[in-house]
């Protein structure tokens, strides 16, 4: 059975932003000190061959291509436990279509330090929907004995930590919601 896929829209100006597999309403929220109560939104690892180059790992990669799957499918006869564990991770999917991320990150002031964020913009209208962490804030790499993250010579090894998408209140709305709505007079000035 194929997963129910949701779109969302700029809530300003309709643009198509996302497609993904979970249902934004009922995703969790940032809770304090984020004060923005931004709902926390799952992305999917780097395809593997990206993720292979850029990391120089040969581990396999949550996701796999059709392809894949259907040549595991003709192997042997582990190959239906094989391909059934790779379809079972392969249920929630979230695909960004147009919302680009800033290059440069924004340096925010929270209660307890600070924190890094990249924005993601609306291709259209330009107005923020969202926002990334950057991973520096987080402890990816394990220590070694030397509390370095290596041990005389031995490159630390690296935690795969799943990537979220912030995303603003208010700053999405989905087809379904959609239906013809334009924005008020107000609103239109404020861009101009």
């Amino acid at each position: 059975m194929a997963p129910k896929i949701f779109t969302y829209h700029c809530n300003y100006c309709s643009h198509l932003l996302l497609a993904t597999t979970h249902d934004i309403s009922t995703l969790p929220h940032r809770k304090a000190p984020g004060l923005d109560n931004a709902t926390i939104l799952p992305l999917p690892p780097a395809p593997r061959e990206v993720a292979n180059n850029v990391e120089g790992d040969n581990s396999e990669s949550e996701y796999t291509s059709e392809s894949d799957s259907e040549s595991e499918q003709t192997n042997a006869a582990d190959a239906s436990g094989v391909s059934q564990r790779k379809r079972s991770k392969r249920k929630d999917y979230t695909l960004l279509i147009s919302c680009p991320k800033e290059t440069k990150a924004r340096i925010i002031t929270r209660e307890d330090g600070f924190e890094k964020r990249f924005l993601h913009k609306c291709g259209r209208c330009k107005l923020p929907m969202g926002y990334q962490l950057d991973d520096a804030q987080f402890d990816v790499a394990q220590k070694g004995k030397d509390g370095q993250g290596s041990e005389k010579g031995v490159q630390p090894k690296k935690k795969k930590r799943t990537k979220y998408l912030y995303v603003l209140p208010g700053s999405l709305v989905s087809s379904q919601d959609l239906d013809g709505k334009e924005p008020d007079d107000d609103e239109i000035d404020i861009l101009h």
